[in-house]
């Protein structure tokens, strides 16, 4: 899958800030919204704001998944 590099960036800066936390456990919803707030004012600047925001979800998920190791190092080399 295609990742948006702004929105990947988010994404780390989200699941490194222990504020999105909750007894060690990532909470989901502060990490989506701290990253769609940051990618929603890069993506006001772009030209492309509609196709970056357009499957957020899709990306958001993939990410997600990867974190969690629900997508293996290995899945995401065999499947790109």
């Amino acid at each position: 899958m295609q990742i948006d590099t702004n929105l990947a960036k988010a994404f780390n800066k989200a699941v490194t800030n222990l504020d999105n936390f909750r007894e060690g456990k990532p909470n989901w919803d502060f990490i989506d919204a701290d990253v769609y707030m940051d990618l929603k004012q890069y993506a006001e600047q772009s030209a492309d704001w509609r196709i970056i925001l357009g499957n957020y979800i899709e990306q958001f998920n993939y990410l997600g998944d990867c974190y969690t190791n629900h997508i293996s190092p290995r899945d995401r080399i065999i499947n790109e």
